[in-house]
C-alpha cells in the first residue's frame, strides 16, 4: 500500500528520451512535472532575470528585457563555474515549485535532467534512469536543437557520465529501440512501481 505522496524522478543524459518517457507516463494518467517547464515559467519573472543579469552580465538580456536563454546557455556551457552557479541559483527554486505543485497528488513523476549533478536523488522515493546509445543521443540533440555535434559533445562533458555509471537500486529504461518498445518498458515499470511498498 503506497503512502499518500510518492515522488519518482526521471533522469538521463541530454537526448536520452526523458521527456518522451514522461509523456508516456502522463498518458497513463499520472502527474508528471518537468524541471524545464518550471524553469521556463521562472525565467519570465522580471526579478529573476534581474538577478541573473547581476550574476552573469547584461548580455543575457534579450532586446525586450527578458532572458536570452541562448546567450545564457552559451555563457554557462563554456564555463563550469558559471554552470555550477546557475544550477545553485535555479534548482532549489525549481524543486520547491515542483514539490509544491505535487503536494497531495499521490504518486507523481518529475523530469529532473541534473538529478545526479545536483545530488537530488535522495529527495525522491525512486529514480528512473533513461539510458540511450551516445551516438543516438548526439544525433537527436543535433536534430532537435539545431546544435553542432561539437556543441552537443561540450554539453555532454558538463553532465553526469551516464555511459560509465552503475545504477543499482534504480529503475533503468534502455531507450535504444522503437517507440513501441519504449512504451512496453514504461508500462512494465509502472506496474513494478505500483506494486512496491513505499
Amino acid at each position: 500500500m503506497m503512502q499518500s505522496d510518492i515522488k519518482i524522478a526521471i533522469t538521463g543524459g541530454i537526448g536520452s528520451g526523458k521527456s518522451t518517457v514522461g509523456r508516456i507516463i502522463s498518458d497513463y494518467g499520472y502527474c508528471v512535472f518537468s524541471c524545464d517547464a518550471v524553469y521556463a515559467e521562472i525565467v519570465r519573472q522580471p526579478q529573476f532575470v534581474n538577478m541573473l543579469a547581476t550574476e552573469f552580465g547584461k548580455t543575457i538580456r534579450s532586446a525586450d528585457g527578458g532572458l536570452d536563454r541562448g546567450e545564457l546557455s552559451r555563457l554557462v556551457f563554456s564555463d563550469c563555474k558559471k554552470l555550477k552557479r546557475l544550477n545553485e541559483i535555479t534548482h532549489p527554486l525549481i524543486m520547491e515549485k515542483m514539490f509544491s505543485m505535487a503536494k497531495g497528488k499521490g504518486l507523481c513523476f518529475f523530469e529532473v535532467p541534473l538529478l545526479f549533478e545536483c545530488d537530488y536523488e535522495d529527495k525522491f522515493d525512486g529514480v528512473i534512469v533513461v539510458l540511450r546509445d551516445r551516438e543516438k543521443r548526439i544525433a537527436e540533440v543535433v536534430r532537435r536543437d539545431g546544435l553542432s555535434r561539437q556543441e552537443v559533445c561540450a554539453r555532454m562533458c558538463n553532465q553526469f557520465d551516464y555511459d560509465n555509471a552503475e545504477f543499482d537500486g534504480y529503475f533503468v529504461i534502455h531507450n535504444d529501440g522503437t517507440l513501441e518498445t519504449l512504451n512496453w518498458q514504461v508500462a512494465d515499470l509502472l506496474s513494478e512501481i505500483a506494486s512496491k511498498q513505499y
